[in-house]
């Protein structure tokens, strides 16, 4: 009889020494514009190996992001291990499902609602930000991330077309040759150019429950086109917060 209540001892401190396997974080990827592809190597010229058309689901694991280098085009390569192959960050949207923005600590992969714009900052440094708010003329844009301390600070590489939003109903109406012109006309018009593009320096602030989120400078833009940043709520020094109720 003593020795079964060892044993039994014995059992139930093992079971109490092991960890809870938590569910894997999803990542879900899907085409910026309709259509993104598979490529063969990390570059667009290289062989197409499949089309996303649907949203594709991802575990950390089965992504390795490489954001060392300077970016192509205001863009990166990531490489997918299922299906073998590299996607380009500039023709896909991320998703994660994990908003658990409220806790002391920020895990990774995280997403962050601060005052308009949707944050998603994934391993390997990279960060993601976009606004639901400001149509698809805001589409998600690419950055990267350092962490010293709790906080993350780096760059993000933003780029967008003055037309996006003009052109899409042009495509909508199917009257894509006059209807394009009248798009190029009213945006050179209003901004004096067709593309906007820029570096953003960013620092995101960990403090208990809160996030806050500025951008410390704006760069490579024209002094002209700072008003084009202040309607979509950019804004040097402007503090944006996370969107959450204490429980």
């Amino acid at each position: 009889m003593r020795h079964f209540k060892m044993k039994h001892i014995i059992i139930t401190i093992l079971f109490l020494n092991i960890t809870p396997i938590l569910p894997e974080e999803i990542i879900r990827l899907r085409a910026k514009n309709n259509i993104a592809y598979i490529y063969e190597e990390p570059n667009l010229k290289s062989k197409k190996i499949s089309k996303i058309k649907e949203n594709l689901e991802f575990s950390q694991e089965s992504l390795k992001i490489k954001v060392e280098q300077t970016p192509i085009d205001f863009g990166y390569w990531i490489q997918l291990r299922k299906p073998n192959g590299w996607i380009f960050t500039k023709e896909i949207i991320f998703d994660i499902e994990n908003d658990d923005y409220c806790n002391d600590s920020l895990k990774i992969p995280s997403k962050l609602f601060l005052e308009g714009f949707e944050v998603i900052i994934l391993k390997d440094g990279l960060f993601l930000i976009s606004s639901n708010e400001l149509g698809s003329s805001f589409n998600q844009q690419v950055g990267v991330w350092k962490s010293d301390k709790g906080n993350f600070e780096g760059i993000i590489y933003f780029e967008d077309s003055t037309i996006t939003d003009c052109l899409n109903i042009c495509y909508e109406n199917e009257d894509t040759s006059n209807c394009k012109k009248s798009c190029e006309k009213e945006a050179k018009k209003e901004f004096g150019i067709l593309s906007i593009t820029a570096k953003i320096d960013f620092l995101l602030k960990i403090k208990q429950r809160e996030k806050i989120l500025f951008f410390k400078t704006i760069k490579d833009i024209p002094k002209r086109l700072k008003s084009f940043f202040q309607n979509i709520h950019i804004e040097e020094n402007r503090i944006y917060k996370t969107e959450c109720i204490a429980n």
